[in-house]
C-alpha cells in the first residue's frame, strides 16, 4: 500500500512538473499569447450574447473541425505524431476550459505574465476588448525586444565562431606538430609557446569545469542585477548601473516602469494604484526604486519620476507633467521612450562587444600565434 502511494505521489509530481513547463512555455511566447488575445477579441466582437467563458470550448471545436478538412498528408502526419493541430495553444485552451474558476480572467492567471493578467483583471465589464488591445500591444513590444536581442546575438556569432575555429585549428593541428611538452617541465621552465599549448590542453581536459565557471559568473551577475537591493545602493546607483549587464537591465526597467504605469492608468486606475500594481511584477531592485517614487507623498506624481534611476526618461516625464496629468504625460512620451530604449540597448551591446568580446578574441589569438611563429622561426637553421 505504501509503495502504491509512493508511485502515485511520483506520478502527481511529474504531472505538476509537466503542467508547470506548459505554463512557462506560454509565458515565454508572446506571439502565442497575442494570437490568443486576438482570437478572444474577435470572439467578443462577433459572439453576440455568448458568454466569454464559452470561448475555450468554442475554439477547441473550431480546431477539431479544421482537422476534419486537413489534407491527407497533414492528417497522416498527425497520426504519426499522435498529436493534434496547434498543440501548444490547444493545451492552454483545454486547461483553461477545465479550470473550475468561474471568472474568465482567473482561468488565465497561471498561464500569462503578471503584467498582462493585471491589465485584464482591471477590466470590470464583461467586454474586455479595451484591455485586450493593451495586452496585444504589450505582446508586440515583448516580441520586438526578443527579436532585437536575437539580432544582437546573431551579429556577434561570426566573431565568436571565427575565434573558436581558429583556436581549434591552432590546438588540434598546428601546435601539436611544432610544440611538445616534456612531462618533467614546470611552468617556470616552459617556453611561451609551451605554456600556450599547456593552457590549450588544460581547457580541452577541463572544458566542463570551464563552462561551469562561466555559467556561475553569468548566474552571479544575473542574481545581483535583480536581487542587489539593500547595501551600497549609492554606489550601485551612481557607478555600477552604468556598466553592462546592469545598464541593460536599467534601460529596460526605465521603459517598463513608464509603459506599465501608463497601461494601468488607461484601465482607469489612480496614479498611486497604477504604480503599486506595476511594482508587483518587478525585480527586487526595481521594486526598491519604485518604492522610493511611491513614497514621495509631498510631490506631484510626475515629479516623483525625476530621480537618478529614471534618468533622462524621468526628466522628460517630469517636464511634461508640468502641463498635463500623468496618463497624458506618459501617453505623449511612450513612443519616443521606446525608440530611445532600443537605441540605447543597441549601443550598449555594440560597445560591450567592441571593448570586451572582440578584443578578448583577437588578443588571445595574437598571444597564441606570435609564440608559435617564434618557435617555428627558431627551428629554421641558420644559413651561411
Amino acid at each position: 500500500m505504501d509503495l502504491l502511494s509512493t508511485l502515485a505521489d511520483v506520478v502527481n509530481m511529474f504531472s505538476k512538473l509537466s503542467d508547470s513547463a506548459k505554463k512557462d512555455a506560454i509565458k515565454k511566447k508572446p506571439l502565442v499569447r497575442k494570437k490568443f488575445y486576438e482570437l478572444v477579441k474577435d470572439y467578443q466582437s462577433a459572439a453576440g450574447t455568448r458568454p466569454l467563458n464559452d470561448f475555450f470550448e468554442w475554439y477547441i471545436i473550431q480546431l477539431d473541425r479544421r482537422m476534419d478538412v486537413a489534407p491527407q498528408w497533414l492528417s497522416f502526419l498527425y497520426k504519426i505524431r499522435r498529436g493534434k493541430n496547434e498543440s501548444t495553444l490547444r493545451g492552454f485552451l483545454e486547461s483553461c476550459h477545465n479550470n473550475p474558476e468561474p471568472d474568465f480572467k482567473e482561468k488565465l492567471k497561471d498561464w500569462i505574465p503578471a503584467d498582462e493578467y493585471m491589465i485584464l483583471a482591471s477590466q470590470k465589464k464583461s467586454d474586455i476588448r479595451d484591455g485586450l488591445d493593451i495586452v496585444i500591444s504589450i505582446c508586440d513590444e515583448k516580441s520586438e525586444s526578443g527579436k532585437m536581442v536575437k539580432q544582437i546575438i546573431i551579429s556577434a556569432a561570426p566573431t565568436i565562431l571565427f575565434g573558436a575555429a581558429f583556436h581549434s585549428l591552432l590546438y588540434l593541428i598546428i601546435y601539436d606538430v611544432f610544440v611538445s611538452i616534456n612531462e618533467f617541465d614546470t611552468w617556470a621552465t616552459m617556453t611561451t609557446a609551451e605554456r600556450v599549448f599547456y593552457i590549450y590542453q588544460w581547457i580541452h581536459a577541463n572544458w566542463l569545469l570551464l563552462l561551469a565557471g562561466i555559467g556561475g559568473v553569468i548566474y552571479g551577475l544575473s542574481w545581483s542585477v535583480k536581487k542587489w537591493d539593500t547595501r551600497a545602493m549609492f554606489f550601485r546607483e551612481n557607478y555600477i548601473d552604468f556598466i553592462p549587464p546592469y545598464s541593460l537591465s536599467k534601460v529596460s526597467a526605465q521603459y517598463n516602469i513608464a509603459s506599465l504605469t501608463h497601461n494601468y492608468l488607461r484601465c482607469g486606475m489612480s496614479d498611486y494604484d497604477a504604480m503599486v500594481e506595476m511594482q508587483k511584477g518587478c525585480t527586487n531592485y526595481v521594486s526598491y526604486q519604485v518604492d522610493k517614487m511611491i513614497n514621495q507623498v509631498n510631490k506631484k506624481t510626475t515629479d516623483s519620476f525625476f530621480n537618478i534611476y529614471m534618468g533622462e526618461f524621468g526628466c522628460d516625464i517630469s517636464e511634461r507633467g508640468q502641463y498635463v496629468n500623468l496618463v497624458d504625460a506618459l501617453g505623449g512620451l511612450i513612443d519616443k521612450m521606446k525608440e530611445k530604449r532600443d537605441e540605447k540597448f543597441k549601443k550598449i551591446i555594440s560597445r560591450t562587444l567592441l571593448f570586451t568580446l572582440k578584443p578578448f578574441i583577437f588578443i588571445s589569438l595574437g598571444m597564441s600565434v606570435v609564440p608559435l611563429i617564434m618557435t617555428v622561426a627558431s627551428m629554421i637553421p641558420d644559413t651561411p
